[in-house]
């Protein structure tokens, strides 16, 4: 239904009229608006329920060569819009009060929390490049005070970051390695010509942002489609990070946990007659090539192990992010992810 109505949309918006799914969705997004907030708790299930079947459509025709994600996308900008609006007014209220970041969004109402479940709604099945299309970090342009098309100055969506690191899953390792890692790398320039400026706050607010991008690479490697090819492509700068940084180390130790974990799991399961038992072996970085019996295996795969990182290996994992990135959505295994997939991460990362 959602592809007939996807289909009609794009025939309409060649007909210079909005399609009737558009038009839904630019009234669901109207209940958001200031005027209804007593209506948000009701109308956020909505929304979250319209970004899942979205981006189920958005996957479903990518598969198929249909090119449903533009579509997807252009459907769930209302939706996206408002809900970013709502949690920009709440950080923006929580700043002027005083109270911390983080802090705010809970004492601002429960709406704000399912403004969050929402818009992981959205990373999780649109993909972080729909949400950021429509919700643009904005990290250097905001803090260089850079006005928008309406003459104010772009606001800096830092408060996406950590929900990347919790919700993203089943995004090509390639958009973090060819858009955020190159705006890390441009942080950390920044940060260090503000602080041999002597521009301390500066430096500070820079080096964290880095972390915090950082900290988005194991959401970006778990169930990643383009393993085999991305993570080739961009090892070197990972390998550099881990070598010279201290406090990127541990996001990169997670991230290559949870890639081998995740591939560990799946040739398990498929491992009837022990045709990768030694495929298992090299998949499992704390050296456990047993069949069975790993009755901890769920909490260290889905969070323990990863989280250990950010209270062992400086900053990079935990320092200004907060929050726990584990998830069910780390645990389960798509449909696309089988042994062959598996066995090709084991290859990429072990050679």
């Amino acid at each position: 239904m959602v592809a007939a109505a996807a289909s009609g949309s794009a025939k309409a918006g060649a007909q210079g009229k909005p399609s009737p799914l558009l038009s839904c969705m630019v009234a669901v997004a109207g209940a958001l608006g200031a005027q209804y907030q007593e209506s948000w708790a009701s109308a956020m299930p909505v929304v979250s329920e319209m970004l899942e079947v979205l981006g189920e459509h958005s996957r479903n025709s990518s598969a198929s060569g249909s090119g449903g994600a533009a579509g997807a996308g252009t459907l769930a900008l209302p939706l996206l819009q408002a809900l970013g609006s709502i949690i920009s007014g709440a950080e923006e209220a929580a700043e002027v009060s005083g109270v911390p970041e983080g802090v705010s969004t809970a004492a601002a109402g429960s709406y704000v929390a399912a403004a969050h479940a929402a818009l992981g709604t959205a990373l999780r099945s649109l993909g972080p490049h729909i949400v950021l299309t429509a919700l643009p970090l904005n990290l250097l342009e905001g803090m260089a005070g850079v006005k928008g098309p309406d003459g104010r100055p772009l606001e800096p969506r830092t408060w996406l970051l950590p929900l990347m690191r919790k919700h993203v899953t089943r995004a090509p390792l390639a958009f973090w390695g060819t858009q955020l890692m190159p705006l890390a790398k441009q942080l950390a320039t920044r940060a260090s010509a503000a602080a041999a400026a002597n521009q301390a706050g500066v430096a500070q607010a820079c080096h964290v942002l880095e972390l915090q991008i950082w900290a988005t690479l194991p959401a970006f490697v778990s169930w990643a489609p383009d393993l085999p090819t991305a993570y080739p492509a961009h090892v070197k700068e990972m390998a550099a990070a881990f070598s010279s940084r201290d406090d990127l180390r541990g996001s990169v130790c997670a991230a290559l946990e949870r890639m081998c974990l995740q591939a560990r799991r799946v040739l398990r399961a498929a491992n009837t007659a022990g045709q990768y038992n030694h495929l298992i072996g090299f998949a499992d970085p704390l050296g456990d090539v047993r069949l069975e019996g790993d009755e901890d295996e769920d909490d260290v795969y889905g969070a323990r192990s990863v989280h250990s990182h950010a209270s062992t290996r400086g900053g990079g994992h935990r320092g200004g992010v907060g929050g726990q990135d584990g998830g069910e959505h780390h645990l389960i295994a798509p449909p696309e992810y089988g042994p062959e997939a598996a066995e090709s991460v084991c290859v990429c990362v072990c050679v």
